[in-house]
């Protein structure tokens, strides 16, 4: 665990908070009322944020995107992915009183390497949607300018300006949810 740990304070992107040791989900929202208060208020700008809740977040990763992730990043070697995947092949559940049950998909919520593996699966959904518009305005940095991306953990937000640009994040969105076999919880998402 400790190797993952110095790998996602390393390497996962600073927009996830919840992330980052001594990250809060306060200093996101401290953030988004800045943002609405610095562009509607201060400079009467129309933005708009789309917040999203992914469905079944934990339960739903699919684990060999997720493998295939902590080989490329190299965040674990081969012996390690495979003891992961032992874990979470192995492992019994109990689910309104059944026991025994196994699941092919996902990670255990409340698990230690399952918090880390989540953040891990979810910084490829920021860094997917944050690559569209570096691409598109070829900028290295995307806090404060066309798109501002918050996190907390499976909590997210993405702010935008125009309604070219929440045509992109929106197009983004479906693309990386399809890429990483993750679902919208619509009833719980909004913009």
């Amino acid at each position: 665990m400790l190797k993952l740990s110095k790998y996602i304070e390393n390497n996962i992107d600073k927009a996830q908070v919840g992330a980052i040791k001594g990250g809060e989900c306060f200093l996101n929202i401290a953030v988004l009322m800045d943002v609405i208060s610095n562009l509607n208020v201060l400079q009467k700008i129309t933005f708009f944020i789309i917040f999203l809740d992914l469905k079944d977040a934990y339960g739903s990763l699919n684990r060999e995107i997720l493998y295939e992730m902590l080989r490329s990043r190299e965040a674990l070697d081969e012996n390690e992915i495979q003891l992961l995947n032992f874990i979470l092949t192995n492992t019994e559940i109990t689910i309104n009183g059944k026991k025994g049950i196994k699941t092919s998909s996902g990670v255990y919520q409340g698990h230690l390497s399952s918090a880390f593996s989540f953040v891990i699966y979810i910084d490829e959904f920021f860094k997917g949607i944050k690559k569209v518009f570096k691409e598109k305005y070829i900028k290295d940095e995307m806090v404060n300018t066309n798109l501002t991306a918050l996190g907390y953990i499976d909590d997210t937000a993405f702010i935008v300006k125009t309604v070219e640009d929440l045509t992109v994040c929106i197009t983004s969105i479906k693309k990386e949810c399809k890429r990483l076999d993750l679902t919208l919880n619509f009833s719980k998402s909004a913009i």
